[in-house]
């Protein structure tokens, strides 16, 4: 579910800066292909003069890793939520279980006898 929620970002913003950024003079068939993937824009590149094929791809390239960094930035911020989460509701539930673990670290590190002193091996 993360990775296509993920995708899912990625792939529409790739789209929406190919459609905001792709210049006039870009034939319908390229445009199309370019919008569509990364892998098809540089196919459709065959078809173009150097000038237009080397726009193209910059425009497309620039889309994809906007895309990629946007997913990424978002993944991260998710992790380290899920993080904080882990860690608040971890230490609520040792709270809660009224254990704490430096006390009972202490007491077994040193046997005492019933009056609370520490005993001695006879």
């Amino acid at each position: 579910l993360g990775i296509a929620f993920l995708g899912s970002i990625g792939v529409a913003l790739y789209r929406s800066r190919v459609a905001d950024q792709l210049p006039a003079g870009v034939p319908p068939e390229a445009a199309a292909a370019a919008n569509d993937t990364l892998g098809a824009a540089v196919a459709a590149t065959s078809e173009l003069s150097d000038g237009a094929a080397a726009t193209l791809l910059d425009v497309t390239r620039d889309a994809f890793v906007a895309g990629m960094q946007t997913s990424a930035w978002i993944a991260a911020a998710l992790a380290a939520g899920v993080a904080v989460a882990a860690l608040v509701g971890l230490r609520q539930h040792g709270a809660a279980s009224g254990v704490d673990q430096d006390d009972d670290d202490e007491a077994s590190a040193k046997p005492t006898d019933s009056s609370g002193r520490e005993a001695v091996a006879r």
